[in-house]
């Protein structure tokens, strides 16, 4: 028998797997995110962006307008029911601890049952009627204004001034009401506060100034708070504040807005009485009203949120396909060298250019949020201007 020899096959070197994954980071990856990178500043590559597969330029357009809608989504959600307690409160801090007293000596039982504020115990319009020209609960402070009386004459060369003896009177004013409609259907509380409160001439009572004293307005369904300085002068009826809630939240059923003045929102005693630290214990209750206006007004702030970004959403989103669609009629004319883009190569091109205008607007709005939905529609407009006149211009030889 005739020796067979093994024959051993060559091995052939094969790419690894890593080897692989650099030659598709190298080939693909690297050189897109680098393309896209170059379009954040030059408008160029975001022309030359029309030819590439229609994803890129969709997910760069979507990515801007969550980046632009940021700011709005934190300033939605970061709002908070409670934030009217914040300084300054203008003493409402002190008028809402004195008014929880109040219902809880007159035995007036505010009670949120099924979602609703009723009146049990004694009944509010008998505990506060004649107060103004409908029942309602007055805080009021008395304090000394010392007037210096002068009498100006005078002769051929001068003025004199002739003080008197200063006066000194004790006056009082009402800072804070509070209206309870009960089974007033006739209004809501916003619409009471504006139309009746807001829109009234004089209260009836000479100490309770409309223009200058803060209020709560309390329906069985809700509630809302204007903030006033109080004070007489110029822009004295301004308001400072306002904040509203209802009282569907879950966490205040069985909620008496009496029984703040003796118990927190969780129930427990508070630490300190009235009688023995009257500042540490408004401090106390001034938190437990806090709480209430913050679970009060949770889901109000919650839908309005989702609302208002669902708007600016819609006006980025509209923004951005109009601005593609102006980027199309100004390659239009017969002469125009542009005229072989269509519709869809200039909504990738406004897609492409849409990132780095929506990183500034985000930026800015942060710093100015009074002006932040503007920013997105300056910037990336201007943008777009800047890309007709340097990328997108006709040039004609002679």
């Amino acid at each position: 028998m005739s020796n067979k020899k093994k024959i051993k096959a060559k091995k052939v070197n094969n790419p690894t797997k890593s080897s692989k994954k650099t030659n598709v980071w190298k080939a693909r990856i690297w050189p897109a995110i680098l393309f896209w990178l170059k379009t954040w500043v030059s408008n160029d590559y975001c022309v030359e962006g029309r030819k590439k597969k229609w994803y890129a330029p969709v997910g760069i357009a979507i990515l801007s307008v969550i980046i632009a809608l940021i700011p709005f989504t934190v300033t939605s959600f970061t709002q908070s029911g409670g934030a009217i307690l914040n300084s300054p409160t203008y003493g409402l801090n002190t008028a809402l601890a004195d008014f929880s007293r109040d219902l809880e000596a007159k035995g007036v039982e505010l009670v949120v049952k099924d979602g609703e504020l009723v009146n049990e115990g004694t009944s509010w319009d008998e505990a506060y009627e004649g107060n103004a020209w409908r029942p309602v609960y007055l805080h009021s402070y008395t304090h000394t204004v010392v007037d210096i009386p002068t009498v100006e004459t005078s002769n051929s060369s001068s003025v004199i001034i002739d003080e008197k003896p200063p006066v000194a009177e004790t006056v009082t004013t009402v800072d804070f009401a509070v209206y309870y409609l009960g089974n007033d259907v006739q209004y809501t509380a916003q619409e009471f506060a504006v139309q009746v409160v807001l829109d009234r001439a004089t209260s009836g009572n000479e100490n309770y100034n409309l223009k200058t004293t803060s209020f709560m307005v309390l329906s069985k369904e809700a509630y809302v708070i204007y903030l006033r300085p109080n004070y007489d002068g110029e822009n004295s009826n301004a308001v400072r504040g306002s904040a509203t809630g209802e009282w569907n939240n879950p966490s205040l059923e069985g909620l008496s807005l009496g029984k703040i003045a003796v118990r927190d929102f969780e129930g427990g005693a508070y630490p300190v009485s009235y009688e023995d630290n009257p500042r540490e214990y408004v401090t106390e209750v001034s938190a437990t009203w806090q709480k209430v206006f913050t679970e009060a007004a949770y889901y109000t702030l919650l839908i309005s949120g989702f609302t208002w970004i669902g708007i600016y959403a819609a006006i980025f989103v509209a923004l951005t396909f109009i601005l593609g669609l102006t980027v199309f009629l100004m390659t239009r004319g017969k002469r125009n060298p542009f005229n072989s883009y269509t519709f869809w190569d200039g909504q990738k091109i406004a897609y492409w250019a849409s990132f780095s205008p929506s990183v500034l607007a985000m930026i800015a709005s942060f710093l100015i949020p009074a002006w932040g939905i503007l920013f997105y529609i300056f910037l990336f407009g201007m943008r777009i201007m800047w890309m007709s006149m340097k990328s997108l211009r006709p040039t004609y030889n002679a």
